[in-house]
């Protein structure tokens, strides 16, 4: 029988919403750096220079607090996802694709957040439905942008299910959402390598789809 989820006291003046702010930044880094079994309440608290009673006072247990770290890390992604993509035009898909994921590497590089919730996997059941629509949203957003660069790319499939830009864009985010996960156990020069790699992989499968000759 699946673990009943503790909701959280959300803040609701300033001065406890920064408090709320230093409890999430104290346990993802914790989290990041620890990992989840290793990190209690007390040190949160600590690292958060607050008492143990505020942190309980927001949130009822450890689940609810990477909850809380994981809303964060998904917030970023999206942010960091609208931001790549923002001013796309034609012709500019490789340029596009190559700055996304740079993008996104450099994000689980500096944030905690996001590092927590890649180096805690077993927790995806925290967060998983609120992560699986994020991801379709951006399958919808991508295969808008693969339609835009090869207009007739979906010609003569009726099934939009089937359609080849939402085929091109599934497969695009669910390769470099599994290398982010599967890279953050290897060294730093390592996922330079690999990423470089996935670029390389990507483009290779795009071009006879959008052309030889991307921006």
């Amino acid at each position: 029988m699946p673990r009943a989820k503790k909701e959280r006291c959300l803040p609701k003046q300033e001065r406890s919403r920064r408090r709320y702010e230093a409890i999430v930044d104290a346990a993802a880094e914790r989290f990041a750096t620890l990992g989840f079994d290793a990190t209690t309440m007390d040190a949160v608290a600590s690292d958060a220079q607050t008492s143990i009673g505020s942190v309980y006072r927001f949130f009822p247990d450890k689940h609810a607090l990477f909850r809380a770290v994981a809303e964060r890390a998904m917030a970023h992604v999206e942010q960091t996802f609208r931001t790549a993509v923002a001013g796309a035009g034609a012709g500019q898909w490789r340029a596009l694709l190559e700055r996304s994921i740079d993008a996104f590497v450099e994000l689980h590089e500096r944030d905690f957040a996001a590092r927590a919730v890649l180096t805690n996997m077993q927790l995806y059941g925290e967060y998983a439905e609120a992560d699986q629509a994020m991801s379709r949203a951006f399958i919808v957003t991508t295969a808008a942008l693969v339609r835009s660069w090869a207009p007739s790319l979906d010609d003569g499939q009726e099934d939009p299910a089937l359609q080849p830009s939402k085929m091109l864009a599934t497969v695009i985010i669910q390769t470099v959402s599994s290398m982010l996960i599967y890279s953050q156990s290897e060294t730093p020069a390592v996922r330079v390598a690999l990423f470089e790699h996935c670029k390389s992989m990507i483009c290779g499968y795009l071009e006879p789809f959008l052309g030889g000759s991307p921006g």
